[in-house]
């Protein structure tokens, strides 16, 4: 995004890192010691995205949008970048945020969360135009978290996390999110067989079914991830869709 700068740096380096930056920005190292893992319990994918959260004083992390926009108006994404790597002990490795000192917050606190950008191909979003992932479908907070100041050149160390167990948020609204298609359907004695592609892996998908098509509700029928199929009582309904969530 625009109104920060990234940039990965070894231990080694971090003084001369320093001695280069803006004097009054605020600059935050940041890294997991990993294996940090999405909901389903996998590692992230090599260049899984995170995104670096202002959190107003006394407020929580509340999700994000598809598009990155912080769902609570008590949150601000300040930055995001694609930096999972390690393979099954994935993790973020060290890093240094520098936040123009215009934008830098002077109360709160500021966090890191990780997202869950994979598409139906699994792996993570590409970016825009504007440095944001294409769309993301979740997010899990850390426990990384350090306290907001605009008091000249500062280096924050937030406290290594691992994000597994950490509480995921589905992302809101649908921009931009892969659209699951119903590629067969077959009527088998009672049952209704029906195959879907294109899920994602952060989003689980159930059958909307109904007796007029613009009537549909979400029944308790989940598509398996594995098969992509689903098995539904024919006379459930007259119509099916697919709806991620």
């Amino acid at each position: 995004m625009k109104l920060t700068k990234f940039c990965a740096f070894s231990t080694a380096i971090l003084a001369a890192s320093l001695a280069f930056a803006d004097a009054a920005n605020v600059c935050i190292t940041f890294h997991t010691k990993g294996p940090d893992c999405y909901a389903d319990g996998t590692p992230a994918v090599e260049k899984e995205w995170y995104a670096l959260v202002w959190l107003a004083p006394g407020a929580e992390f509340g999700g994000v949008t598809t598009q990155l926009e912080a769902v609570s108006a008590d949150n601000e994404v300040m930055l995001v970048a694609p930096l999972a790597t390690g393979g099954e002990n994935s993790c973020c490795p060290l890093v240094m945020w520098q936040i123009d000192s215009a934008k830098a917050k002077e109360e709160g606190s500021y966090t890191v969360v990780m997202l869950d950008t994979r598409g139906s191909d699994g792996k993570a979003a590409a970016s825009t135009s504007d440095g944001k992932p294409k769309v993301v479908y979740a997010s899990a907070s850390t426990e990384a978290s350090v306290a907001a100041t605009k008091k000249g050149s500062s280096v924050a160390v937030a406290t290594s996390s691992e994000t597994t167990g950490a509480t995921v948020t589905k992302s809101t609204g649908s921009v931009g999110a892969e659209k699951p298609q119903i590629t067969a359907f077959e009527i088998v004695g009672g049952n209704a067989v029906i195959e879907v592609s294109g899920m994602v892996p952060g989003l689980t998908y159930k059958v909307m079914s109904g007796s007029e098509l613009g009537k549909l509700k979400t029944s308790e029928f989940e598509v398996s991830k594995s098969s992509g199929q689903v098995i539904v009582p024919a006379d459930e309904a007259k119509f099916f869709s697919i709806k991620g969530e």
